[in-house]
């Protein structure tokens, strides 16, 4: 069969279709060639395996999503290091009736334990990143694959689109004029014939019905792993940088009894804890 080049694309084409490139209106002109609408069974299944292939694809996404939930992974542990770093070196902890019962901590030996539960928080946190990064190009691929489906099946849909196009010029009113003829034969072929056109054209609504379905599931997991790697960058930011930092600051303080550089630091962190809290919740909306 004559497949349509890019330069016998004209101006009328790129009106009909101007999301499409010069390439994708050719291939939507081959494929609305090869649709036989007197061929019943190809017309029910017309696009069915493509979108077989789009909704596992959607579904594998899904289930991948489902069994690597950043939040819970990361929720506990970002809860846990808020909770840590409003420790106060400053303020005594051990007041009330029982104090006088209990031995006086030294502030080296409170701030050290805090730092020790810090640090458990921080390897946690280290690690969890390093599992979502490993996941991130896993999924970015799943996402590749379902595009490339959707892509093809959005060509077919408009291809399917082209021929009813055709059909409803060129043919349709001439199967009308025979159903009302003489001819019980003629009229019976023609009304056969019109009856697989309006199939047709209900898989073609039928699956544009699908793509639009996935379409906003895709979108919505595309958003998540937007949001996913955004978090990532900031735990990541946060276990390599402003622990590290707060813990320095905290350490020094010991020495100088000036907190300054502790307050500065751990507004840092809550910050940087504030912005993770935030992403997540846009991942959980």
């Amino acid at each position: 069969p004559k497949h349509t080049s890019e330069a016998e694309i004209t101006m009328e084409d790129r009106a009909r279709y101007p999301n499409f490139s010069a390439f994708e209106i050719a291939k939507i002109k081959d494929l609305s060639e090869e649709i036989d609408l007197t061929d019943r069974v190809a017309v029910l299944d017309y696009g069915k395996e493509l979108n077989k292939k789009l909704a596992q694809a959607v579904d594998d996404i899904l289930n991948f999503a489902k069994e690597n939930t950043f939040d819970a992974r990361v929720s506990v542990d970002v809860s846990k290091l808020k909770l840590l770093i409003n420790f106060n070196p400053a303020q005594d902890p051990d007041e009330g009736f029982f104090a006088v019962f209990k031995k006086k901590k030294t502030l080296s030996e409170r701030i050290g334990e805090t730092i020790d539960e810090v640090e458990k928080v921080s390897k946690s946190i280290d690690a969890n990143v390093k599992f979502f990064l490993d996941l991130i190009p896993k999924l970015d691929n799943l996402l590749d694959r379902s595009k490339r489906y959707h892509s093809e099946l959005i060509l077919a849909i408009a291809a399917g689109r082209d021929r009813i196009s055709v059909f409803k010029r060129r043919k349709l009113p001439k199967l009308e004029e025979q159903l009302n003829g003489t001819n019980m034969m003629v009229s019976q072929n023609a009304r056969d014939e019109i009856d697989i056109f309006n199939s047709f054209i209900k898989r073609i609504d039928t699956l544009e019905m699908t793509v639009g379905q996935n379409e906003l599931t895709l979108a919505q997991i595309r958003m998540t792993q937007t949001t996913n790697v955004k978090m990532v960058e900031n735990l990541n930011n946060m276990v390599t940088s402003l622990i590290p930092l707060w813990k320095q600051s905290l350490i020094s303080a010991i020495a100088g009894n000036n907190f300054d550089n502790v307050q500065k630091n751990k507004d840092l962190l809550s910050q940087s804890i504030c912005d993770i809290m935030t992403d997540k919740a846009v991942v959980s909306a």
